[in-house]
């Protein structure tokens, strides 16, 4: 997803407070932020009743060391389904599901694919 990400935002800044969105005709917006020090969201966002819906919403972990991506959480209009919890200090991830977070890296894997292909 990292990649997907700098390429559809060259822009991206892996700070605190970064954020940015990105619109294609026929295709919900794309909106990337940096909500923590080394927690990235990536979210589609629909409008229903004047309320913004993430559809899905996925928090990444950035590796400080190396600069890897690891994808902790999905929220999706059915819930939340975390596959790993970041540590307060945002330098290391644990509890890591291993069945769950390999599911969540598949899907990942080809979402962004997707999003190189509809936001060029």
């Amino acid at each position: 997803m990292k990649e997907a990400i700098l390429k559809v935002f060259p822009e991206f800044k892996p700070e605190e407070g970064w954020h940015a969105k990105m619109e294609s005709e026929g295709y919900m917006p794309l909106c990337v932020e940096v909500i923590e020090p080394n927690v990235v969201s990536i979210a589609h966002y629909y409008e229903q009743n004047f309320d913004l819906v993430p559809d899905p919403d996925v928090l990444f972990w950035m590796d400080p060391i190396g600069g890897d991506w690891f994808p902790v959480s999905i929220k999706t209009v059915y819930g939340i389904n975390r596959v790993a919890n970041v540590q307060p200090d945002f330098k290391s991830v644990s509890s890591r599901t291993p069945a769950k977070q390999h599911d969540l890296t598949n899907f990942c894997e080809l979402w962004a694919k997707n999003l190189l292909s509809q936001f060029r």
